[in-house]
């Protein structure tokens, strides 16, 4: 009789720990099947004409410093490729809350846009201090420096050569 009591009684402690681990499970593989669609998702926006077309014509622009910047280019002056860099600048905003937020992970961040970003931010980096200077927003295009700086410190510390060698081996 104290065999059986024994074993009723341990048996809701093994099946709430078969039900946690399931659980568990579970959420782990729905958490991995979310990272998964938004990488390809990301992918998808990035790998578009538009934001190509968008990233090449921004280095064909040239200025001698902000307030030439701002006369030849500008919200006033030529909305139209300002809107476009804007919105590129967002397009990688959004790709740095994801990965501030741990919704993406930066070693697959920087195969995706790492070496896209970090001689965009080297070139537009005074450009965006003076923006948000000039408007008075010392936050505006904070998710497109992090990820910028994020990328550039994976760079700096190697991880593209870890690159190379992941897909030549």
């Amino acid at each position: 009789m104290t065999t059986l009591d024994t074993i009723l009684n341990a048996l809701p402690i093994v099946s709430l720990t078969i039900v946690l681990s399931y659980y568990s499970y579970i959420i782990r593989s729905q958490t991995i099947m979310r990272q998964v669609q938004m990488f390809n998702s990301i992918a998808k926006d990035i790998n578009n004409e538009k934001l190509w077309k968008q990233y090449w014509e921004s280095y064909d622009l040239e200025w001698e410093d902000f307030e030439d910047f701002d006369k030849k280019y500008g919200r006033r002056a030529n909305s139209e490729v300002f809107t476009s860099l804007n919105s590129m600048f967002w397009t990688f905003s959004g790709i740095g809350n994801l990965l501030k937020e741990g919704m993406i992970k930066p070693d697959r961040t920087y195969e995706l846009v790492g070496p896209m970003v970090v001689p965009l931010w080297e070139k537009w980096s005074p450009i965006i201090e003076g923006l948000r200077e000039k408007w008075g927003t010392p936050d505006s295009y904070r998710s497109f420096e992090y990820v910028c700086r994020e990328m550039t410190k994976m760079r700096d510390q190697g991880y593209a050569d870890e690159v190379v060698k992941k897909y030549t081996s």
